[in-house]
């Protein structure tokens, strides 16, 4: 196993987060994971539990002093999301994870990272192998499959844990408390249609290039799902060219918003189905560019085998219909927490099984009776277009618990590591909590966890540094739940008593006592300790009157931090630009206070999409900062989202407004065209009947792509279409339009047109 991040601090967590990204654990597929656990617990003598589901649970005993505390669960899931980028070659089932380090984060090259949830399982090894941190009873538990239902947590017997207070390591926030989660649902719309052999030409369409995201956290970022997107793309084909749908496929994890979707289809018309894809495939990327620059849509042809099946029109068009009504994203948000998603659902799996099409919904709410009625909206429109629904993986919300022991604990042990408020806030997500605070009577449960950006994507990158602080955090917090040691298991020490002559003669460092020193001793002692008081009241004498000047980035860090108290993000961002980027990564705060800087910046030069991206990129400055900065800063976050979407909406206008224009200038140009070619028809055939002409006939082969031509030379009176393709002397001028419109080589057109006319 390749060494990359395993000498990284702390150690121990680096070291087994490296050895798990070598073991494959997608959902479904963690018998590797488990086997993992069950190894280490062997090798290191601890006793453990398994079921059959995969589910296991390490237990270690309190460290000395501890043994009177109550049991504390430590608990994370070992399965991980799989996706990669688009051509990129890797294979899950077999492959360990290239990872790599780029300044403060991990990432794997071209796949997702599996911090969602590894780093939780590294910090519980690296816990119960260490055997010098203080701490109560542990109980560690890894469940298996959170990721597509909750099936672990779900499968395992609680009755096997002792413990009332759980510290769920699956959050990707530092700085967040979550105490409240959404509860969630699958619902599974299945249609089956009536199919055919597939006749045309065959066609490969997919849509790539989207943002993608976790589907709970992120599904208010106003990101598109290339699965619903595809219903539009299709059925706008339907209408042109009367396709044929032969499969559809997107996704592959219900809880990510779907970055790519393709579908195969089958046409007759190959030219005007070109002509109307490359005009759509324009719209498109003028339509969505504000929200998904990345976008892209391609097509490929092929050939269509016998064996090649399609659905008929009417399953065609009720497959399009379900993909374009079925509802997608934030459905409303909560009366309660401002800003916090209450309902959403996202289809994040679509998938084609011979005449069978699967599309497979996350349903979230807070509320379950919402949850329940959006489970039944889809329920009806699927019906309504002849499809079913299933359901199944439910779990509760898990509800906020006011006057929470271990909330306390949590919010008292951050204000002294950190020197700030922790943000205690609920989250529009799934987490195993409510399913363990349901099956386990009185448990006092939080969520926590280190810096993990872009989960659930082939991006998703872990932050060292956010690691370290919240490895320190744990550690802090269960010396915490540990209570103070118990006096009996340590070694009692000696009463103080009046030690003879030959006793203090023969002192050692373990009897040393200010009592039993000499005269002459303490004397010493006390003539030390004036001469440093002396010293440090000397160090501080100059360095009031600036005679020893403060290290340099730390004297720029300080100036920085008192022009953003004074609300001057220009004259910090002067003062953090001593920094060189190293430094500012090292120092966490610093480049976070750089990055709230460079916002300002931007804003200011009207650039308010990459105003958004250095604020996201810095909004972590509200831990080192006081309320009133705090409120600031977040005051100028809304005021830069706001304006980012007013100018995306402005922009989205303006190239609706121009494709408006630019249709209606189209549309009266076809009309100008055919008025003219009217008249120029009635001239004709006022004109002499025995005038004889020469057309050029343009013959268009699809299949070969080769160009024919045949010259035909016959009487203006003896044209017919039957015979030439021609009904009228004006068609001649039709065929240079209709090859100068449909195969766009103008000056091929303008030549044999110019040649006999």
């Amino acid at each position: 196993m390749k060494n990359i991040i395993s000498d990284l601090e702390p150690k121990g967590v680096m070291k087994y987060f490296e050895k798990l990204c070598a073991v494959p654990r997608g959902s479904g597929k963690t018998q590797a994971a488990t086997q993992f656990c069950i190894d280490f617990a062997t090798e290191h003598g601890l006793r453990y539990y398994t079921d059959k589901t995969g589910n296991v649970v390490i237990y270690k005993n309190a460290s000395p002093g501890c043994e009177k505390a109550e049991p504390v669960i430590i608990q994370g899931h070992l399965d991980m999301v799989w996706e990669k980028a688009p051509g990129v070659d890797f294979n899950f089932e077999t492959q360990g994870l290239n990872l790599a380090v780029d300044g403060d984060y991990i990432n794997a090259s071209g796949t997702t990272l599996g911090g969602d949830d590894g780093i939780a399982v590294a910090m519980a090894l690296a816990l119960l192998e260490d055997n010098s941190i203080k701490h109560p009873p542990i109980e560690a538990v890894f469940t298996v499959d959170e990721e597509t239902g909750m099936f672990g947590a779900n499968a395992l017997d609680t009755s096997v844990l002792k413990g009332r207070k759980m510290l769920n390591i699956d959050s990707e926030e530092e700085g967040t408390l979550l105490v409240s989660c959404a509860g969630g649902e699958r619902a599974e719309v299945v249609y089956e249609g009536e199919t055919m052999r597939a006749q045309g030409e065959l066609f490969s369409v997919t849509l790539y290039g989207l943002h993608g995201g976790h589907s709970g956290t992120e599904i208010d970022k106003g990101y598109l799902s290339a699965n619903k997107l595809m219903g539009e793309i299709l059925g706008t084909l339907f209408e042109k060219n009367n396709i044929r749908i032969c499969s559809v496929k997107g996704g592959t994890m219900d809880n990510a918003i779907t970055r790519e979707c393709t579908a195969v289809i089958t046409t007759r018309d190959t030219r005007d189905f070109i002509y109307n894809f490359e005009k759509l495939r324009s719209e498109l990327k003028q339509k969505y560019s504000g929200v998904e620059p990345g976008i892209t849509l391609i097509a490929s042809s092929g050939t269509c085998g016998f064996s090649q099946l399609s659905f008929d029109a009417g399953a065609t068009r009720s497959v399009i219909n379900l993909l374009k009504e079925l509802p997608q994203g934030v459905i409303s948000m909560s009366k309660k927490i401002d800003g916090m998603v209450e309902t959403s659902l996202n289809m994040g799996v679509l998938k084609t099984e011979q005449n069978k099409v699967t599309c497979v919904f996350s349903v979230r709410s807070s509320v379950d009776s919402k949850k329940e009625e959006l489970v039944e909206s889809v329920r009806r429109t699927a019906e309504a277009h002849g499809a079913t629904v299933r359901t199944h993986s439910s779990y509760p919300a898990w509800e906020f618990v006011e006057n929470s022991p271990l909330q306390k604990v949590m919010t008292d042990v951050y204000h002294r590591q950190y020197g700030s408020d922790l943000n205690v806030t609920a989250i529009h997500a799934g987490l195993e909590c409510g399913i363990f605070c349901g099956k386990i009577k009185g448990l006092d449960c939080v969520s926590f966890g280190p810096d993990i950006l872009e989960i659930h994507t082939p991006r998703e990158r872990l932050s060292i540094s956010s690691v370290q602080r919240v490895w320190k955090y744990l550690l802090a917090v269960l010396e915490e739940l540990g209570g103070k040691p118990d006096p009996t298991s340590k070694i009692k020490r000696a009463k103080k008593t009046e030690k003879t002559p030959e006793e203090k003669k023969n002192f050692s460092l373990n009897n040393l006592r200010w009592s039993y020193l000499s005269d002459n001793a303490r004397a010493f002692v006390l003539m030390v300790g004036f001469v440093l008081i002396i010293v440090w009241f000397l160090f501080l004498y100059l360095l009031i009157t600036e005679k020893i000047e403060i290290p340099k980035t730390d004297r720029h860090y300080n100036n920085a931090v008192e022009y953003i108290e004074q609300g001057d993000y220009e004259s910090a961002l002067e003062e953090l630009r001593h920094y060189d980027i190293d430094e500012m990564v090292k120092k966490k705060d610093a480049y976070d206070l750089y990055r709230i800087c460079k916002s300002h910046e931007e804003y200011k030069n009207g650039d308010y999409e990459e105003a958004l991206d250095e604020y996201y990129l810095g909004d972590k400055i509200l831990r080192y900062q006081s309320p009133e900065v705090v409120n600031d800063i977040k005051e100028f976050g809304k005021k830069v989202k706001k304006e980012y979407q007013s100018s995306s909406n402005r922009k989205v206008s303006e190239q609706q407004s121009l494709a408006e224009r630019n249709r209606e200038w189209e549309s009266s140009k076809k009309a100008r065209e055919s008025s003219e070619a009217a008249e120029r028809s009635e001239r004709e055939k006022t004109s002499q009947t025995t005038e004889r002409y020469t057309a050029p006939l343009v013959i268009y082969d699809t299949t070969k792509k080769k160009k024919y031509y045949e010259e035909t030379t016959t009487a203006k009176s003896s044209y017919d279409y039957d015979e030439y393709g021609v009904d009228e002397f004006g068609d001649a001028e039709d065929f240079y339009d209709w090859y100068y419109d449909d195969f766009y080589d103008f000056e091929e057109a303008e030549e044999y047109f110019n040649e006999y006319y």
